[in-house]
């Protein structure tokens, strides 16, 4: 679990590059969660939709924190990352180059998961 304000890493092509969790109904989240993100980094590559400061929506799709499953297995991750969505809730990007846990699929995230081409 982290906390607000902690800074995430993007796991899609939307060209955000680095976030900034400001707000979540509680204090602390989980994979699959949704957040309300500040982008600090932009990707320079190309045009993108967003710019840096701008507002948007994001799923968590990693952790660095240990996550326990009720089977007794756990995972972690070398980043904090996240899926950046657009207004209707639907992924930004075309690509996801995350690992996906089944825990997006069971918080109601089946499209992000059905994106993913690597899944544990």
């Amino acid at each position: 679990m982290t906390q607000v304000g902690g800074f995430f890493w993007a796991a899609d092509n939307s060209g955000a590059r680095h976030l900034k969790c400001i707000q979540r109904p509680s204090g602390l989240f989980d994979v699959g969660d949704l957040l309300r993100m500040s982008v600090k980094k932009v990707a320079r590559k190309r045009k993108y939709k967003l710019e840096k400061g701008s507002v948007v929506k994001a799923v968590v799709s990693e952790l660095k924190l240990k996550q326990n499953r009720p089977s007794g297995t756990g995972f972690k991750s070398d980043f904090n990352t996240v899926i950046v969505l657009n207004s209707k809730g639907e992924p930004l990007g075309s690509r996801l180059v995350c690992l996906g846990p089944h825990e997006l699929r069971r918080k109601g995230w089946p499209k992000l998961f059905g994106m993913i081409r690597k899944s544990f």
